[in-house]
């Protein structure tokens, strides 16, 4: 664990649990000074934070002191808000300042940066329909050494990591018709255990069962005509096409939907049980008047798909059609759909090879790991739309991130919101795609050891996460924007040896 580690660390520990009471520098400092000289061994394993300050309460000081394997004090200073480029110090005075307590010829510093940058709100033109959800947690960190400047712009020698937290979907985002099919299929596996189905209200001016009747008669005219679709080949696909066939994908959905597919997309508006009862009546009805089996695809292994798929090798007997029976029907042709929907998605993208899916596509029909697995693949389509939509990630960034995130969701039992996923951003990407920003957070961290005396020193600049402060004006270049960012400015010494 690096010394910044152990300061962040261990200050959060301190101010846990902890009333603090602001008290003058003087009595700060001579209340520390009396806990840390005193006898008792059980006071002195105590950490001992003091909050203190001048006449007013900006700038306000830090103070504390604990013991564990070494004795460390650290100095915490509030010095307020910089709205000014000529309000931030010379990274020579702060090295002067750092190296005071060492002898003069010692002059070993170990220079690091850090940098946040947040994406709030963020507005872009290209791909205007593919919405991320709501509340998207996602920022990139940056780190690198030998700093010229503070609030110095990425450097060429930069790493930087996006961080970004699960999503579960919603109603507003680019996914939002799979996230409803996804929240019906979950209403109607409830329902299988409590008995009570909650359906959606019923739409003006429409016939559902009109709509079956109409949808029978055709699929009845396209076997007689013989009408087979070819599919398309695949052309081979550029990382300016990710966004518009992701777009494609989602917002026009897929042409190659076979029969119980179809059928999904007219029941899934039910209004009642007993509209979907009389749906399923009138389908088993005309079923015996098909002279050529409708086609579903060869894997589907819904009830339905089966019987169609005898049908012409025995009588197809109409089976007394309960609500429990009707709602399970209608479930497994939503997950038999559900699931080929979520593969032409990654596979329209050419992303991650049928192996990285079939985990995801072995659980029954009707358990809740069926309906567990559509969750997580959703989850990794709206992770998707973000690192498109906002990241801009190139083909081979997404598909290897789409295929780490998925190894994820495969070993834990369900989605975790808290859980945050990791990866590299290559440096000139991320220079092209932070530039244009402010950080919400940049620190210097200066470091020097000698004869077990280890000094830190951290000058930390951070600004309020909001659209103004982050997101520069149109043709405004980075250095004149950081002139005018607002940061509060914290200073942090840290200090540990092995005496008092």
């Amino acid at each position: 664990m690096s010394s910044e580690d152990n300061v962040s660390n261990s200050l959060k520990h301190l101010t846990e649990n902890h009333f603090l009471y602001p008290l003058s520098e003087n009595i700060g400092r001579k209340l520390l000074l009396l806990c840390n000289s005193a006898k008792i061994e059980s006071l002195k394993e105590l950490p001992i934070l003091v909050v203190c300050h001048g006449r007013n309460f900006k700038p306000s000081s830090f103070f504390g002191s604990w013991k564990e394997n070494k004795n460390a004090r650290f100095h915490i200073i509030n010095k307020g808000s910089v709205t000014k480029q000529e309000q931030f110090p010379r990274l020579s005075a702060l090295k002067d300042i750092h190296l005071k307590g060492f002898p003069p010829s010692f002059s070993n510093i170990e220079m690091s940066v850090y940098t946040r940058y947040d994406f709030v709100e963020h507005e872009c033109e290209q791909n205007a329909a593919l919405k991320p959800v709501k509340d998207v947690n996602l920022f990139v960190e940056c780190s690198w050494s030998n700093s010229t400047s503070i609030l110095e712009p990425l450097t060429d020698e930069c790493q930087c990591f996006a961080r970004l937290k699960a999503i579960r979907g919603d109603f507003d985002s680019g996914a939002f018709s799979l996230f409803k099919e996804i929240k019906l299929v979950e209403a109607l596996h409830q329902s299988l255990k409590n008995g009570v189905m909650t359906w959606s209200t019923p739409e003006r001016n429409r016939n559902i069962l009109q709509e079956v009747k109409e949808f029978i008669k055709n699929e009845k005219l396209v076997i007689m005509q013989n009408d087979k679709s070819v599919p398309g080949s695949v052309a081979e696909m550029k990382d300016s096409d990710l966004g518009a066939t992701l777009e494609q994908a989602l917002i026009k959905g897929r042409t190659d939907l076979d029969f119980t597919e179809k059928l999904w997309n007219i029941l899934k508006d039910c209004s009642s049980t007993e509209e979907l009862t009389e749906a399923f009546s009138i389908l088993y009805n005309e079923l015996r008047n098909f002279f050529i089996p409708p086609f579903v695809h060869h894997k589907n292994t819904s009830t339905i798909a089966q019987i169609i798929k005898t049908m012409m090798k025995k009588v197809t007997v109409r089976p007394n059609l309960e609500s429990q029976f009707v709602l399970n029907l209608l479930l497994e042709i939503g997950i038999e759909k559900l699931r080929r929907d979520y593969i032409t998605i990654f596979f329209s993208l050419e992303l991650i090879p049928l192996e990285c899916l079939s985990s995801y596509l072995q659980p029954e029909l009707l358990s809740l790991e069926a309906i567990t697995c559509l969750r997580k693949l959703h989850s990794v389509v709206e992770l998707m739309i973000v690192c498109v939509k906002i990241l801009n990630l190139s083909k081979p960034l997404l598909s290897s991130f789409v295929s780490n995130s998925l190894k994820h969701y495969a070993t834990v039992p369900d989605i975790d919101l808290q859980h945050v996923f990791n990866f590299q951003i290559p440096t000139i990407k991320a220079r092209q795609l932070l530039n244009p920003m402010r950080p919400t957070i940049w620190e210097l961290s200066l470091t020097s050891t000698l004869n077990g005396f280890l000094k830190q020193s951290i000058h930390h600049y951070q600004t309020t996460p909001v659209p103004d402060h982050i997101y520069a004006p149109k043709n405004t270049s980075p250095n004149l924007m950081l002139k005018t960012a607002c940061y509060t400015y914290l200073t942090c010494v840290f200090v540990q040896d092995d005496l008092l």
